[in-house]
């Protein structure tokens, strides 16, 4: 489980995290008081942490409506 306190997140600079044994072995993720966070990054969360089984947005900014991007019928998601 990674738990991640504010600033400002892009898919850009997470990728290599998310693509490395950290990232595909992730069972959970707290983001907290993120600024700015990009539709991009949330879809390459699902993408690259096949293994995630809980994504927590708490208090974050910076997308519109979070159904409109990323489909929750996901098998690691529930």
């Amino acid at each position: 489980v990674l738990q991640i306190i504010g600033g400002s997140l892009s898919l850009s600079a997470m990728e290599p995290t998310l693509k490395s044994s950290i990232g595909r072995n992730l069972s959970g993720l707290a983001l907290v008081k993120s600024r700015n966070l990009e539709e991009r990054f949330l879809q390459g969360i699902l993408t690259h942490c096949s293994c995630l089984e809980s994504l927590a947005l708490i208090d974050c900014q910076g997308f519109g409506q979070i159904e409109s991007y990323i489909s929750f019928e996901s098998d690691s998601l529930k």
